[in-house]
Formats: C-alpha cells, structure tokens, sequence
C-alpha cells in the first residue's frame, strides 16, 4: 500500500516552497568536515624551529622525545609533534635528579 498525503487547504505558493524545501534538502551536497593537515617540516625547519642543532634533533629523535616520520628516505616533522615536544621538553627540566 503506498503512503498517500492530503493537502487540504494549501495555497499554490505554500506548495511550491513546501517542495522546493524538501528538494533542496536532499539535492544539497553533503558537507564533509576535514581537518586542516598538519604542515610537514624538514630536519632543517624542525631544528630551527626547536632552536638545536642537526645533530641535536637527531639524537632526540633517536631517544624519541620529538618524533620524527620518515617519508621515503627522508626524515620529516609535524608541526603538532614539535609543539607536543616542546611541552615535554620543558617538564623534562623538572623531572631530572640532581
């Protein structure tokens, strides 16, 4: 049985905006929220950005307190990962044992 609606006492132009409602509610394109990416740094930009040296930024990478994502053979840094070392570099000052 199909579903059936009545409309009693609806002007022409109260039909036509009813319609075109529901119309552009499913013809709208669906909107997709992506987050903005994340910049990709160099070891170069990375190691001026944190301040250090090459080798410096190297060591903390190999000790894991900047993380380091390596694309093909070269070795990149996010921006939110040098943020969040810069964070924990500072905390690692308090936590040493004198």
């Amino acid at each position: 049985m199909e579903k059936q609606i009545l409309i009693d006492k609806a002007s022409l132009a109260d039909l036509r905006t009813m319609i075109s409602d529901t119309m552009e509610q499913y013809l709208r394109p669906a909107t997709i929220e992506t987050k903005a990416p994340a910049s990709v740094l160099t070891r170069q930009q990375a190691a001026k950005m944190l301040n250090v040296s090459l080798p410096t930024l190297h060591f903390w990478t190999k000790e894991g307190i900047v993380k380091g994502t390596r694309i093909g053979s070269c070795v990149r840094y996010r921006t939110t990962d040098i943020e969040a070392a810069l964070v924990d570099i500072d905390s690692l000052k308090y936590k040493r044992k004198g």
